[in-house]
Formats: C-alpha cells, structure tokens, sequence
C-alpha cells in the first residue's frame, strides 16, 4: 500500500463471487467457502423480587385511579359561640372538581343536619 493512502473496507459475499470486481482493484476477493456453526441460547433465570414490582405496579394504578376519577372533597365543621351563652354550626367545605355537584350534596347536608336539630 503507498504511503499516505487510507485502508479502506469492502464487503466480499459469498453468494456473489463477482461482488468485489466493482471495487476496480488490482485484486478481487471472493469468498469460496465458510461453514458457520449453528447455535442457540437458552437461559432460566429466577428474579425472587418480582412481587415488589407486582405490588408497586398494583399501588400505581390505584393511585392514578383515586387521583383522576374520585373528588377530593374537604367538610369543615366549626362551633361558633353565640349570644345569650348558645353555641352555633359553622359549615365549609371544598372541592378539587365538580364543584356544582359539590355543591348540591353540601346543601342537602346541611338540609339534614338542620332537620336533626329541629332547628
């Protein structure tokens, strides 16, 4: 090879003994002969700590069910002292989504707890 001149790769297939005559060089290679050895790979492997991952990907999924499909309703209940020495209710509530249908079962509470009180 001259100086300075780079190596340079070429494919020789088998099935095409003429393949590298394209390449123009003083020499072509053609592949004559190549007995490759069959194999295959077989492997058992035992992962004992699989059921952790079974239970967290368990846990997962509640999760995101409780945190996209069920309201995180907060009620707040306060005694508030009154005049004459009598105690009153104070009610509050929140919610993170359907605040109308929050709404109407906080109003029907309150209905329930003033029927109970007779007030």
């Amino acid at each position: 090879m001259p100086q300075g001149q780079q190596v340079r790769a070429f494919t020789v297939l088998q099935a095409f003994p003429q393949f590298d005559a394209q390449r123009g060089d003083d020499y072509i290679f053609s592949l004559v002969d190549y007995n490759q050895r069959q194999y295959t790979g077989f492997q058992v492997a035992k992962d004992p700590g699989v059921w952790v991952v079974w239970i967290g990907c368990i846990l997962l999924m509640v999760g995101s069910v409780v945190a996209f499909f069920l309201a995180h309703r907060r009620i707040w209940v306060t005694l508030v002292p009154l005049d004459g020495g009598k105690t009153g209710v104070k009610f509050g509530g929140a919610s993170n989504r359907n605040q109308p249908g929050f709404e109407l079962a906080f109003d029907e509470m309150k209905k329930k707890f003033k029927q109970e009180l007779g007030s």
